[in-house]
């Protein structure tokens, strides 16, 4: 499987989407198949399938405006003095 490219092509989706697209590629995969098999194979198939289904929540248009803000008016200090990761976990979280 392309992982590389199942991640362009889920670029703007958030960790609860990729959760979900992975449900529905597991679902599609969990029914009987054309020649008979129990169960079809868990591949990019299963997966750009269940890209049809499930969509990014949050929109480009969204994702666009929110950098616009962000560039213009940057990021808060303690994000900058922190590292946004650290500061998207909050204190005490790892």
């Amino acid at each position: 499987m392309n992982l590389g490219r199942l991640a362009k092509m889920t670029a703007h989706y958030s960790m609860a989407d990729l959760a979900a697209l992975c449900s529905e590629a597991v679902a599609r995969t969990l029914k009987p198949t054309a020649d008979g098999r129990p169960f079809a194979e868990l591949g990019f198939a299963a997966f750009t399938e269940a890209l049809k289904r499930v969509q990014p929540s949050v929109s480009s248009d969204s994702i666009r405006r929110n950098e616009e803000f962000r560039k213009r008016h940057g990021q808060s200090s303690k994000a900058k003095d922190m590292g946004i990761s650290e500061w998207l976990r909050g204190p005490g979280r790892s």
